[in-house]
């Protein structure tokens, strides 16, 4: 690291990287200059807003990260505008002489990084920007034989992995830093992160610890209490073992090399860990296939990967796309899992296959309608992640799900959540039928019915669509492509 100069004044921008550990641009900040703003933008003006559950993750969040950095003397700086317009701003008041950030690979991240570049040798101003921070391996680290980027996941897979490096974790000096007390500084609750509007966004606080602390506490549960289960009990949603590490690693609490690194020393300290540990490490790769792909095909959260699908006739019809989005489809797996969504913010992940599959195949309705409901409810909606899943389902995705699978909600609740365990937490309207109908309500007669006071079409609808016919329709409306 370069000597700290005293007269200097270093900038850290955060992002999607709102930690201390492991964060190489604040540490970098801190090592070379006497004076560190640590900055961070809510830019109004992207087009891909955060929604309002993430907007209440956001809050508290940045404000875990406020506490955490002034117990380094340091003071989060936030500022509300356009990026580039207020880091020009804040050039015109302080006469900082670096600027440390990690970069990011959504689409119009990528440009505003490449403009800041510019802006920054402009001024002669150091730019550490720094390629590691969202992901593992850097997109463009990867390529294949003929010099092309992979679109199948497994040979990606079997490149990058061939990258990874195990290192220390970044980490601070133990010690007191300043930012200068003439820097202004919006306040945070003025920003109106959490709606006042949208009140089903409080109940995520009885789920879920925001910031860097309970990142590091769920990684330690999930290696602690679910681990040794994951590769075998992942996909069943009664038991609920999935890391739920997601939102922690979308805003970057916790960055994705200390999860790698805190797996892989688990399986080394315990050999019967090996095998559920590269079961996990694999879903994490999936996570970096996603903003690989992003990064070489920026349309990938608007259209289709497969230019084929741009033929296929999708149906248009707000009141049965309703239905799904309000988990009022009668289909009790699909339903609940949408109401575990509105309620929690969060969907199993077994669950999001099937209420995706029943979108686009069963009611036929785009792809990107379901990605749009998504990033509006899920706090954990990554724009790379999102659309690849979405479009990986519907199969118009890279190394996609075949046409011909159709998740059947009624098996995969058998199978999955077989005494309804699942099912009767997120509706509790069907709590009282037995284990034997819960799955298929409509099959009961009206005695069994009535004595777990239920009336079909008024307590809980009847479904939407016929599941059979529905099917019919769409391998018909699939083998036309």
């Amino acid at each position: 690291m370069p000597v700290k100069d005293d007269s200097s004044i270093a900038v850290v921008w955060f992002r999607q990287d709102l930690r201390i550990l492991d964060n190489l641009a604040l540490l970098e900040a801190v090592s070379q200059a006497k004076l560190v703003i640590p900055l961070f933008i809510y830019d109004e003006t992207l087009t891909e807003q955060i929604s309002p559950a993430q907007f209440w993750w956001l809050h508290h969040s940045l404000s875990v990260l406020q506490d955490n950095l002034t117990a380094y003397g340091l003071r989060l700086i936030l500022r509300r505008g356009k990026t580039l317009s207020i880091i020009r701003e804040l050039k015109k008041d302080i006469n900082f002489s670096s600027f440390h950030w990690y970069l990011n690979y959504e689409p119009e991240a990528v440009v505003i990084d490449n403009q800041l570049k510019e802006l920054l040798d402009t001024w002669q101003v150091d730019a550490a920007s720094i390629s590691d921070g969202q992901v593992l391996i850097p997109p463009n680290k990867i390529k294949n034989l003929q010099g092309d980027y992979y679109k199948i996941f497994t040979p990606y897979w079997k490149e990058s992995v061939k990258h990874m490096e195990s290192r220390d974790y970044y980490q601070i000096p133990n010690e007191q830093f300043n930012t200068p007390k003439y820097v202004e500084s919006d306040n945070l609750d003025s920003w109106g992160l959490i709606s006042k509007t949208e009140q089903w966004v409080n109940k995520f606080a009885q789920y879920w610890q925001p910031g860097e602390q309970g990142a590091q506490q769920q990684v330690k549960n999930f290696i602690e209490n679910s681990l040794s289960q994951y590769e075998v009990s992942r996909d069943f949603m009664d038991q609920d073992i999935t890391s739920k590490l997601s939102p922690y690693l979308h805003f970057g609490e916790v960055s994705s090399y200390y999860v790698w690194a805190e797996i892989k020393k688990a399986a080394h300290q315990q050999k019967k860990l090996a095998a559920p540990a590269a079961a996990f490490i694999r879903q994490l790769w999936w996570r970096e296939f996603s903003y690989y792909l992003l990064y070489y095909f920026p349309e990938l959260p608007t259209k289709n990967f497969k230019q084929k699908f741009d033929k296929f006739h999708w149906a248009d019809d707000r009141i049965l796309y309703h239905r799904w989005c309000q988990g009022r489809t009668g289909y009790p797996l699909v339903d609940a899992g949408m109401r575990q969504l509105r309620q929690m913010g969060f969907m199993h992940n077994r669950v999001r296959l099937v209420v995706a599959s029943f979108l686009t195949k069963n009611l036929l309705l785009p792809w990107q309608q379901g990605k749009k409901w998504f990033f509006e409810t899920l706090i954990d909606a990554d724009l790379a992640s999102n659309s690849l899943n979405w479009q990986w389902v519907a199969g118009s995705g890279p190394d996609a799900a075949p046409y011909y699978r159709i998740f059947n909600p009624m098996l995969q609740s058998k199978k999955f959540d077989p005494t309804g365990k699942y099912l009767r937490t997120w509706l509790p309207e069907l709590e009282k039928l037995s284990n034997k109908y819960i799955h298929e309500p409509w099959l009961a007669d009206s005695a069994t019915l009535s004595a777990a006071d239920i009336k079909l079409g008024k307590d809980y609808p009847y479904p939407i669509v016929d599941y059979k016919q529905s099917r019919a329709n769409a391998l018909a409306a699939y083998r036309e492509l």
